[in-house]
């Protein structure tokens, strides 16, 4: 892509950037600053990408980052709750992104954005829909890290796909080793779980979302303390992203529902690091 052409939203990056120095946040890396502009306002990016799409179709560019902000769109609303229109953002953004990785296969970008995509599309879906698409976004978030191995994004989705397929149970897991063969299971782990959530909130400590999901996957296993100390250092970070204060709410939710609970174990989390540098 032109220099030119791409000048504008490496404009649009620096601002905000220099927005958030103002507010004495973290220092981000470039593509973390790209990514802010849609967590902010994925409706002002959407429609940006969406003009350039119009003038060439063949943007792959704008094609992922238009898929980008769709997801950044369907994530305004809970999973918890069924929703036709979020989940046609969530479909909408995985056919861009395919587009994308069709005509930029060793971009990391729209191999992150389709298995965040698929990822979030799956949370509303039964057990069984959720199955049929967890090969794939395993080969995404896999695909997103060998090409970029400091994509935290890529990593936490890595990180969330091990918790989930590990947690599926039985009677599903029969199905799914029956109709969609046993090599996505072998792949699972839980040291997989920890470890790449826990290398995802290595990367970005600033990450309020990265911190949370990790602080659930340790409530879930027993690991108690871990969980508040990271619950309890999320109250501490800027907000950066549109939904942070929603996950900060979430957060000080798990606190409380932790407080009488107890380490099922009396070792340390598999990292009690998770937020140090890299």
């Amino acid at each position: 892509m032109s220099r030119h052409r791409l000048a504008p939203f490496l404009l649009l990056a620096s601002m905000v950037a220099s927005r958030l120095a103002a507010q004495a946040g973290p220092e981000l890396a470039p593509r973390d600053s790209l990514y802010l502009v849609s967590a902010r306002d994925p409706r002002g990016l959407l429609t940006q990408m969406e003009a350039r799409l119009a003038r060439d179709s063949a943007d792959h560019e704008a094609q992922w980052r238009a898929a980008l902000a769709l997801v950044d769109l369907g994530r305004e609303q809970s999973d918890s709750v069924k929703s036709a229109r979020r989940d046609s953002l969530y479909t909408r953004a995985a056919e861009l992104a395919r587009r994308a990785i069709a005509g930029r296969p060793s971009d990391p970008e729209p191999h992150f954005v389709l298995a965040q995509a698929l990822g979030r599309l799956t949370k509303s879906r039964g057990p069984r829909e959720r199955l049929k698409l967890a090969a794939e976004i395993y080969e995404q978030a896999s695909r997103t890290v060998a090409l970029d191995s400091t994509h935290h994004g890529g990593w936490h989705v890595l990180g969330e796909w091990h918790f989930e397929m590990m947690k599926v149970s039985g009677m599903n897991r029969f199905f799914a080793r029956t109709f969609l063969g046993a090599r996505i299971f072998d792949a699972a782990n839980w040291d997989s779980a920890f470890r790449d959530l826990e290398r995802a909130v290595n990367l970005a400590p600033w990450h309020v979302f990265h911190r949370l999901t990790l602080a659930a996957v340790y409530a879930d296993r027993g690991y108690v303390t871990a969980a508040r100390q990271q619950l309890r250092e999320i109250a501490t970070l800027t907000e950066l992203d549109a939904q942070d204060a929603r996950y900060k709410r979430e957060a000080t939710m798990l606190l409380a529902k932790l407080a009488d609970r107890k380490d099922k174990a009396p070792a340390a989390a598999p990292a009690d690091a998770a937020g140090s540098a890299p």
